[in-house]
């Protein structure tokens, strides 16, 4: 049986932290457009190795997210979004089979698109 003790939990950073800001105006009596940005952070930290393998370690990461949208009238909401603002390309997973090989896994770039929703 292998000693742990002061090796890091799986999956589960020292540190993490989010902020984010919105802001939300009147553009005409019933329109009005809600602007938001997010940023989340996550120390380094190890998946799926209970030694610390270094090839199972996750570089910290900082991701900035953010979206605008626009609700109109009858409950009718368009929005734009961007993900990976910064484009940061990170390690998201790691499989570490010791002895054997690792997997990786790399997040998606940046990323945008359009929503539109109703409410009924």
């Amino acid at each position: 049986m292998e000693d742990l003790s002061g090796k890091r939990l799986q999956n589960a950073p020292e540190w993490t932290s989010s902020a984010y800001a919105q802001y939300e105006t009147q553009l005409s009596s019933n329109i009005s457009v809600r602007a938001k940005v997010q940023y989340n952070y996550a120390a380094q930290k190890y998946l799926v190795s209970i030694t610390d393998a270094p090839r199972s370690s996750v570089q910290p990461t900082h991701i900035v997210n953010a979206n605008i949208d626009f609700l109109l009238p009858h409950d009718i909401q368009i929005g734009v979004f961007a993900t990976n603002l910064t484009n940061n390309h990170y390690i998201a997973s790691v499989y570490d089979a010791p002895g054997t090989l690792g997997l990786t896994n790399y997040a998606p770039p940046r990323e945008w698109g359009v929503t539109a929703g109703i409410k009924f």
